[in-house]
C-alpha cells in the first residue's frame, strides 16, 4: 500500500493498490488514474510493499517526457510524426516546455563540453575572461560577460510582445551568472578578426555540439509545423544557416551561492520567458528537482515547478514568438534559476547550464498561424526588435 500525495489536490487519495506500472518505469496506474512522472523509477527503487509509505508525487504539473527516436529513423511512418506532433502540441500548450529524450546528441560529448566550461570559468584568471568582452550582454559579438551585468527578472511583464521598455523601472536584482555567448553558427566563428577570437577549446568543443543540436532543432520545428497545421518545412524559411539567423549559443555558469558578492536577494537567473523560438538546454545533472540543490523552475498554474534533470534529456521550452505563431495556443512558460538551500552542500558548488537559442531570423514578421476560419489574436512582431527590446531591459 502507498499512500500519494500531490501539490495539485488537497488529498488525491487515501490508500491505493498500485495497480500497473509501464514498462518504461515513467507511469503507473492508480485503480483507474494514469499518473505519468518521470522520476517513477526511483520511487518503485524503494517501496517495500508489506508497509505504507509516504511519496509526494506532482501529477498534473510534471513536465511531459517525448521520445524522439522516431524522427530519426529512416522508417518512420506519417502516423508516427502525428502522434509524436500530438505529443508536442500538448505539452506546449500545457506547459511551454518538454524533455526530451532519443536525440543524436551523444552524452559524452555534452558532458565534456560541460566540464570544459566549468574549467573555463574557475580556472581562467579574470583579466584573460575579461579579455574575451566584446560588449553588453546581448552584443552581436557574443563573448564574455561576468557577475552583475544581467538582471533578466526586469524582463518578465515587460512582457507583452513589443512593450515599450525605455521607461520601465528595474525591479529585480542581479543574476548571479556569468556567462559566455557564442553567435551564429561555427562556420562563421572562424570569420571573427583575432581580437574577437573565442576561446581555443571551447570554440573546439562547441562547434560539433551546435552541429548535432540543430538535428534537435530542425525535428521539433517539423514537429511544430504538423501539429500547427501547415507543411512540415514550413518554419525551415525562418530558421535557416544564412547569417541572420540569430543562432546563440550561451554557456551559463552559476557560481557556488555560499560565496557570490551581489544582492541577499540575488538569484541564479530571475523570473523569465525565453525571448524568441525555442531554446534547447541541456540541464546541470545536479538538479535534483527539490530545493536542496535549487535549480530550473518552471511557473505552472501559478505553482513553481522544480524540473528534475533526465539523464541523456535536453529541456526545450518555447520562447514568445511560438504563442503569435501559434495564435494564442502555446504558451511562453515563465521559469527561474533558483539559489540551494542555504545550509546545503549544494550551496558550495558551481551549477553550469548549457542553452541553445534556435532564432528565428531577425527579418523574420511573426504572425499568427490562422486555420479553420479563427481570427488573429496577436498583431504581428519582428523578431529581431522584439529581441532586442528584452535584451536591452536585462543589462545593468
Amino acid at each position: 500500500m502507498i499512500v500519494l500525495r500531490s501539490e495539485s489536490f488537497t488529498i488525491l487519495c487515501t490508500i491505493v493498490t498500485i495497480k500497473r506500472v509501464s514498462s518504461d518505469c515513467q507511469s503507473l496506474r492508480v485503480g483507474s488514474v494514469s499518473v505519468f512522472c518521470p522520476t517513477v523509477r526511483d520511487l518503485f527503487q524503494c517501496i517495500i510493499f508489506s508497509h505504507i509509505h509516504f511519496y509526494d508525487i506532482n501529477i498534473a504539473m510534471t513536465i511531459p517526457v517525448v521520445d524522439l527516436s522516431p524522427c530519426f529513423s529512416s522508417r518512420i511512418k506519417s502516423d508516427d510524426l502525428d502522434a509524436l506532433a500530438e505529443q508536442w502540441d500538448r505539452a506546449m500548450s500545457r506547459f511551454g516546455f518538454a524533455i526530451v529524450v532519443g536525440h543524436p546528441v551523444p552524452h559524452q560529448q555534452v558532458s565534456t563540453l560541460h566540464a570544459a566550461i566549468r574549467k573555463f570559468f574557475e580556472s581562467t584568471p579574470s583579466e584573460l575572461k575579461q579579455s574575451f568582452e566584446h560588449g553588453p550582454y546581448g552584443s552581436p559579438d557574443g563573448g564574455y560577460k561576468g557577475l552583475g551585468y544581467e538582471s533578466v527578472g526586469t524582463t518578465w511583464k515587460l512582457g507583452t510582445v513589443g512593450a515599450d521598455n525605455d521607461n520601465k523601472k528595474r525591479v529585480a536584482a542581479a543574476d548571479i551568472v556569468e556567462n559566455y555567448v557564442f553567435r551564429g553558427l561555427p562556420a562563421s566563428w572562424k570569420e571573427r578578426e583575432p581580437a574577437k577570437a573565442h576561446p581555443v577549446e571551447l570554440e573546439r568543443l562547441a562547434g560539433p555540439y551546435v552541429a548535432r543540436v540543430l538535428e534537435i532543432s530542425n525535428v521539433i520545428h517539423r514537429l511544430s509545423a504538423r501539429a500547427l497545421g501547415v507543411e512540415d518545412l514550413f518554419f525551415d524559411q525562418y530558421f535557416d544557416s544564412t547569417p541572420e539567423t540569430e543562432y546563440s549559443l550561451r554557456l551559463a555558469y552559476y557560481p557556488p551561492t555560499a560565496e557570490h558578492s551581489l544582492d541577499s536577494d540575488s538569484i541564479r537567473y530571475g523570473a523569465h520567458t525565453d525571448y524568441t523560438g525555442y531554446t534547447i538546454l541541456y540541464q546541470d545533472p545536479d538538479d535534483q528537482g527539490n530545493s536542496n540543490s535549487g535549480g530550473l523552475q518552471v511557473l505552472v498554474d501559478g505553482h513553481w515547478q522544480y524540473v528534475q534533470h533526465v539523464e541523456n534529456g535536453f529541456v526545450v521550452n518555447a520562447g514568445d514568438l511560438w504563442p503569435i505563431w501559434s495564435n494564442g495556443r502555446w504558451i511562453s512558460a515563465v521559469h527561474r534559476v533558483t539559489n540551494p538551500d542555504k545550509n546545503s552542500e549544494y550551496s558550495h558548488q558551481s551549477r553550469v547550464s548549457i542553452p541553445f537559442f534556435t532564432g528565428p531570423r531577425g527579418d523574420t514578421v511573426v504572425e499568427p498561424i490562422v486555420i479553420n476560419g479563427d481570427k488573429p489574436k496577436f498583431q504581428a512582431v519582428e523578431a529581431s526588435q522584439h529581441l532586442q527590446s528584452k535584451v536591452k531591459a536585462s543589462n545593468i
